[in-house]
């Protein structure tokens, strides 16, 4: 998805004027949760079927939850970036 990449690639967490990332504190959130999040934070909308693809990819265990540890790892860059092949 190009909007998580630019919204990843402009993201410092060390800038002072850097939103919070405490909606992303904690192990699960709810699709909806989720997409209200991105909006907030990273003033990324995200539409039901891009939701969708990104639950794919970081609800491994098919609860229907974005697990939002994996999701912080590869959007600070710890990990690669695997939501951005799918744009």
């Amino acid at each position: 998805m190009q909007k998580l990449r630019t919204a990843s690639e402009g993201f410092d967490k060390n800038h002072p004027a850097a939103p919070s990332l405490e909606a992303f504190d904690t192990a699960y959130l709810t699709p909806g949760i989720f997409r209200e999040n991105l909006k907030r934070v990273f003033n990324v909308i995200a539409s039901p079927k891009e939701i969708g693809y990104l639950l794919t990819l970081y609800d491994k265990e098919g609860r229907g939850l974005i697990d939002s540890k994996e999701f912080m790892l590869k959007f600070l860059g710890i990990e690669s970036h695997s939501y951005c092949t799918a744009d």
